[in-house]
């Protein structure tokens, strides 16, 4: 590990001078429609009910972190940070 920050961010090479550290990275998981019938409708109602919670708890009108629409297909997103900072320097 080099002790020479370099400008390159979690997602690749970015020459910004503003680059957040790792701690901001984060994956992401989605959950998408199954191609079997007999979850097909499970799936449905459970976007429905996600949507209703989705919509219930939002802080402002830009809700897309729960429910992804993506290329004419609805998924379920799952975010989850890769890095923690420490708090103690080893």
């Amino acid at each position: 590990v080099d002790a020479y920050r370099y400008n390159c961010g979690p997602a690749g090479t970015c020459f910004k001078l503003d680059v957040a550290g790792l701690e901001k990275s984060k994956q992401q998981f989605h959950l998408g429609k199954p191609l079997d019938e007999p979850f097909a409708g499970d799936f449905n109602r459970a976007i429905a009910v996600l949507e209703k919670f989705q919509s219930a708890t939002a802080k402002t009108s830009d809700k897309k972190n729960l429910i992804a629409h993506q290329y004419d297909e609805t998924m379920v997103r799952f975010m989850h940070r890769l890095f923690n900072k420490r708090v103690m320097l080893i």
